[in-house]
């Protein structure tokens, strides 16, 4: 197949996507600048927030320019970048089927991803993490506890907390959480969670104490749909966040949770 203007499928693909060190270092230039200049004036995110997310941008930037990387991907093959609170890393992505989309551009169908190189982010313990917003250790213990911290993770019997991670707000906000089929160390009561994959939780729409819970695997296993209280709700929640296996799904917010593979544009959204 060649676009209008001639070209290959792997040349219209090494054109669009990030194939060089030089296409990666360009990308986090220019995304090191628009945080930057977005900081000044931007009130919806702390100095924190973007002080943190700045340092891994950095740190990310410098770990792949010391990285001997291939001087020509094969055709087909290209990098990818991702960044969230957890940290940055650095794919090999490989595209065997691809084709046109309606704007021209061309469209990965499947494929294999390969990590090659991993910037973990910082984590702030909960003494850390309550001196920085100037609140109880009480408070972000029992914030963590009911679910309004869900990038918190467990390391033996103590939290950690991502330092990009900013206070929750107000009201209960949508969850999601992916893991693989089966839990180690589940209580009885969760036995639903077996078998599947993704669990998707959202506070009902007439009853505000009530949460509406969808457990599934996709394709043609037939989900679990539960209602909860807030307690029922809460408990189920803080195991899915304790849990080292399960990974809470962060919405995308200016850059971080994203997978970006194109030179001009971020365009793969996380779930």
């Amino acid at each position: 197949m060649r676009t209008e203007n001639g070209k290959s499928l792997a040349e219209q693909l090494r054109e669009e996507r990030f194939t060089t060190k030089q296409d990666l270092l360009q990308w986090l230039d220019k995304e090191m600048l628009r945080v930057s200049d977005q900081s000044k004036t931007d009130k919806k995110h702390s100095a924190a927030f973007y002080y943190a997310y700045s340092k891994l941008l950095s740190r990310f930037r410098k770990k792949i320019e010391d990285t001997v990387l291939f001087n020509r991907l094969e055709d087909f093959w290209y990098y990818s970048l991702s960044v969230s609170s957890s940290g940055a890393v650095l794919s090999l992505e490989y595209a065997p089927d691809c084709k046109l989309n309606e704007h021209g551009s061309v469209m990965v169908i499947g494929g294999q991803t390969l990590p090659i190189i991993r910037v973990p982010g910082r984590f702030l313990t909960v003494e850390e993490y309550a001196a920085e917003y100037d609140v109880g250790t009480g408070t972000v213990r029992q914030w963590i506890r009911r679910g309004k911290i869900r990038t918190a993770k467990k390391t033996g019997k103590e939290w950690v907390i991502p330092e990009m991670t900013e206070l929750p707000q107000r009201g209960y906000q949508s969850a999601t959480y992916f893991y693989n089929g089966q839990l180690s160390n589940r209580p009885e009561e969760f036995s639903f969670l077996d078998g599947k994959t993704v669990v998707i939780i959202n506070q009902n729409d007439d009853e505000p104490g009530k949460f509406d819970v969808i457990i599934t695997a996709g394709g043609k296993v037939t989900p679990v749909m539960l209602t909860l209280d807030t307690k029922e709700r809460e408990k189920l929640e803080l195991f899915l966040i304790a849990h080292p296996d399960v990974h809470y799904v962060e919405g995308p917010t200016d850059g971080l949770n994203v997978s970006i593979s194109s030179k001009d544009t971020g365009d793969e959204w996380v779930p």
